[in-house]
This record gives structure tokens, C-alpha cells and sequence, in this order.
């Protein structure tokens, strides 16, 4: 596969990865500050990486190798389907990182700023604690996983005030009548 030669306007990954380290550039792409594509040589196709998958067990192999072996649809009429070289759009930079006043983000700060980003955090409808907390479980900083402590922690600062009452019964069902309102 050494005869393959990026598309014009595209580098790739590995290139990237050099310079910037796997985190990096798995954080730029699943940020949406970059964008990355499948390109399958054999059929001409340069398919869209929905920023999501940067979050998955495979994203990492996939930015060390520069390379996927499964597209993310099977059309069912190949065997094997082809390796995809995985390229990202050339750009004068990346897009700029959510507004700090162009200070230093802390990682987990950034981890909970891509989860808000991610599960389309709002006051009207949070995701449970349970399913941010498996989130940031699965991500990694400096190379190592976030311990259970930290990402209940980061769950919990990442959801709104309103529901953080904790529990998951109803307070009649409980026999102790509606809540009052937070204050």
C-alpha cells in the first residue's frame, strides 16, 4: 500500500499524529476543530468521520496506523473490504479551541467540554450520570484512564444544577410528597 499518495488538499494522519501526538489530534477530531475522511483508493471514495468515532476503541489504532479495515457501513458484496487511508482536510490551522481567552484548558476540562459538546448537554434534557460517567471512563489523559472517582466528578460538573438531586424515584413514590424548587 506505499503506492497509495494522498489526495490533493488532504496529509495524512500519521503525519499529524508526528507532530502533534495521538491525544492531540484525537481531541482536534473529535472537537470538530478538524476533520478527518476515510479515503478508499480502490472505489474513489473519500467518506466524512462523524467526530463522534473519535471517542471509540478504535479510534486510537486507527490514528497510530493511519489506516481502517472496517468502513462503517458494509454494502455486503465484498468479502473483505479494503483497507481506508485515513486523511484529514489540509488547513492553515485548526479551528479555534471553545472561548478561554486563549489561556491553558486543563485536559479534563477539555474532556468535559467535548462530553457537553458530544451528548448535547442542555438544561431540558441531561443524560444520566450513569452514561457520562462510562463516557469519561473510556477516555484517556496523558495516557492513562480516568479513574471512576474522577469521572463521577466530572459526570456530575458537566450536567446541570437542576439535576443533581440525586436519586431516581419520584419523591411521591419515596411517600414523601413533590420537592420544593431549588434555590
Amino acid at each position: 500500500m506505499s503506492d497509495w499518495v494522498v489526495p490533493s488538499g488532504y496529509i495524512h494522519v500519521t503525519a499529524l499524529t508526528a507532530q502533534h501526538g495521538i491525544n492531540g489530534v484525537r481531541s482536534e477530531l473529535f472537537t470538530g476543530r478538524r476533520q478527518a475522511f476515510r479515503w478508499d483508493k480502490t472505489f474513489g471514495n473519500i467518506i466524512e468521520i462523524e467526530p463522534n468515532f473519535w471517542c471509540s476503541n478504535d479510534a486510537e489504532r486507527w490514528l497510530a496506523e493511519g489506516w481502517s479495515t472496517r468502513p462503517p457501513v458494509f454494502d455486503g458484496y465484498l468479502d473483505h473490504p479494503p483497507p481506508c487511508m485515513i486523511i484529514v482536510r489540509v488547513e492553515e490551522g485548526p479551528k479555534p479551541q471553545p472561548a478561554t481567552d486563549g489561556g491553558y484548558v486543563p485536559p479534563f476540562v477539555v474532556l468535559m467540554l467535548e462530553a457537553v459538546r458530544q451528548f448535547k448537554i442542555s438544561e431540558q434534557d441531561p443524560p444520566t450520570k450513569k452514561v457520562l460517567v462510562e463516557h469519561f471512563r473510556a477516555q484517556t489523559v496523558d495516557g492513562k484512564l480516568v479513574t471512576k472517582n474522577l469521572a463521577s466528578q466530572m459526570a456530575t460538573l458537566c450536567r446541570p444544577p437542576s439535576a443533581m438531586r440525586g436519586g431516581n424515584r419520584a419523591a411521591s413514590a419515596q411517600g414523601r410528597g413533590p420537592l420544593p424548587p431549588r434555590r
